[in-house]
């Protein structure tokens, strides 16, 4: 169920503002989108073309308001989406893109607050990674440090940061590459970076950047650096993955030496081609796989798996071999319930319903399982904790799965119904619907699954 708990200190602020420019964004909180597909907008109005769309529990930034709709960062890309598909809080860690310092000098806090201590300062165009917002701060991650940067002093517009001036004292000095004089020095940050021939994580790879090489900086848009390494090459890295000095370059993911066999652990665990959520699905891995671990990037292994070579995230790595065991039977009421949840598809979705006049989604939940004599708590939060947790490999009809959005928070439920599917009342644009678990929306949303019957 997704709920409209505004924070009463936000409320005031995100309604007093008007749009920000996108020089010098400020901050606002954070919201969760609430409905499926939401179009992401270039203007506050319907008429404004449609630059992205946002998935129900995706996290944004909130930057302002105007005219019923929040101008709102999502996935490092400035847009706005209507008021009533957003759902307001204070606060929440999470992967919000690189920005830019827009000032000199400025200051990085360790609390989101001005009597925080200086962590370090960074200068204009220094490329962050933000991490997470609280209140009108940003948390970010700066040349392996951590700390919180006040969001006049933050752009996710690299053309408002001056990115490529001269002179920002950014430079390192004694270690000039070649070239034009008005590029600076900058060191790769990260362990077999991508040079790629477009700004874009599908543009092809020319080459691969080995942790703490030099390269020249020649210009910085929309959180792409264009470089030319020591050999002559051009093309682009993502800017989170340059430095200003080689002494940050310690603070960069290890590198695995030697090669070792894991093995998955969980089914239909995805293989990408990069080390992150955002890149393609080279393939899927069922329980007990193995596979040769070759490098670490983050929380992310480089493996190699019939000959095929691609990055699976850590959790979903064991150093032993799990035991497989085939799926449990399903029991008959499992079942039962699981047919008949089925058998509202297409019912209303209604927020705080109950009944078929309209669902929410923990509604929905507990109108099924009453059918059957079976009580359950109300809310989606509430539900996680309603009969036992099984693991995900051994989901069974009739079995019920929460999901968590922003710092936690369970706010989403449905019934699995088998074939790794689940339904449950989605929006008020769908209602009741089936939806393949494996999606990019769900599938790395899953807080716990729990067994009732």
């Amino acid at each position: 169920m997704h709920k409209k708990a505004i924070a009463a200190g936000l409320v005031s602020s995100v309604l007093a503002v008007t749009t920000i420019a996108s020089a010098n964004a400020a901050c606002y909180g954070v919201a969760t989108v609430t409905g499926g597909s939401v179009n992401v907008r270039s203007g506050p109005s319907t008429s404004s073309g449609v630059i992205a769309t946002a998935n129900a529990g995706d996290v944004v930034v909130i930057e302002g308001n105007s005219n019923n709709f929040h101008k709102v960062v999502l996935n490092g890309k400035e847009g706005y989406i209507a008021d009533d598909y957003l759902s307001y809080s204070n606060s929440a860690d999470g992967n919000f893109g690189t920005a830019y310092i827009t000032g000199s000098d400025v200051n990085v806090r360790s609390t989101a607050d001005t009597s925080g201590a200086v962590v370090t300062t960074a200068q204009a165009g220094t490329p962050v990674e933000v991490i997470g917002v609280n209140g009108r701060w940003y948390k970010v991650r700066i040349n392996g440090q951590t700390g919180y940067v006040s969001g006049p002093y933050v752009s996710y517009s690299s053309s408002g940061s001056s990115a490529a001036s001269s002179g920002n004292g950014s430079a390192v000095s004694g270690s000039a590459v070649s070239g034009s004089n008005s590029s600076e020095v900058r060191y790769i940050k990260g362990s077999s970076v991508r040079l790629r021939s477009g700004p874009s994580t599908s543009s092809g790879i020319l080459s691969i950047c080995n942790n703490g090489a030099q390269v020249k900086l020649n210009s910085v848009s929309n959180g792409w650096a264009y470089v030319t390494t020591s050999d002559g090459k051009t093309g682009y890295v993502a800017a989170a993955y340059l430095s200003y000095s080689p002494q940050s370059v310690s603070s960069a993911p290890a590198q695995s030496q030697q090669s070792w066999t894991g093995y998955i652990k969980g089914n239909n665990v995805r293989v990408r081609s990069g080390p992150s959520t955002s890149y393609s699905i080279l393939t899927t891995l069922s329980n007990g796989t193995p596979v040769t671990v070759t490098s670490q990037d983050g929380s992310w292994d480089g493996v190699t798996v019939n000959g095929q070579s691609g990055y699976v995230s850590s959790v979903y790595i064991s150093s032993t071999k799990p035991v497989v065991s085939a799926s449990p039977a399903a029991s008959s009421k499992g079942q039962q319930i699981a047919n008949t949840a089925v058998q509202y598809v297409g019912y209303p979705y209604v927020y705080g319903g109950t009944d078929p006049s309209g669902f929410d989604c923990s509604g929905f939940v507990k109108y099924i399982f009453g059918l059957y004599g079976i009580t359950t708590n109300r809310t989606a939060e509430d539900q996680a904790r309603n009969g036992y947790a099984v693991d995900r490999s051994q989901l069974q009809p009739g079995d019920i799965i929460c999901f968590s959005y922003g710092s936690g928070y369970i706010g989403h439920v449905g019934i699995y119904i088998g074939n790794g599917q689940f339904v449950h009342a989605c929006n008020s644009d769908t209602g009741v619907i089936i939806t393949d678990l494996n999606s990019s929306s769900y599938t790395n949303r899953v807080a716990a699954c729990r067994r009732l019957v």
